[in-house]
């Protein structure tokens, strides 16, 4: 990414990880000076919002397996969901939402061909819902 761009010694991991539930870094850079990167952290504090359990029933599927049990048991000895993919709906607005953060990033930041999807993973993701029949290619955003 932007390696003449981030100062020195400095830990920059893949933006979207959900790990962490906040990206200290990232906010650091943007206090900084970096606000292009905002867009970023947005993106990676609502993708992170979705692994709340109050949450994740809304956005995500159970997994679809022919599997008596469709519990899983945590460490703590609970019986919890085994969670597939994003839904539909879910995954269409992730697309749209990183789509706008790619296009904001190009009006802010200091380069203005960064690419955040290629346009063979947009293709991809066409033919996947194609495929799973869940939308044609005018849904995407």
């Amino acid at each position: 990414m932007l390696i003449n761009q981030i100062p020195e010694n400095c830990r920059f991991g893949c933006w979207a990880c959900t790990v962490a539930k906040q990206d200290s870094y990232m906010k650091e850079l943007i206090t900084d000076g970096y606000s292009w990167m905002q867009p970023l952290l947005d993106l990676q504090i609502w993708l992170t919002s979705t692994h709340d359990p109050t949450v994740k029933h809304k956005v995500r599927e159970f997994r679809k397996d022919t599997r008596q049990n469709r519990l899983s048991i945590n460490m703590h000895s609970e019986k919890s969901p085994i969670w597939a993919a994003y839904k539909f709906e879910f995954r269409k607005k992730l697309l749209r939402k990183l789509l706008l953060a790619q296009k904001q990033i190009r009006e802010d930041g200091p380069l203005k061909e960064v690419v955040l999807i290629r346009q063979a993973e947009l293709l991809r993701i066409m033919q996947l819902w194609r495929s799973e029949k869940l939308g044609k290619p005018e849904t995407l955003p």
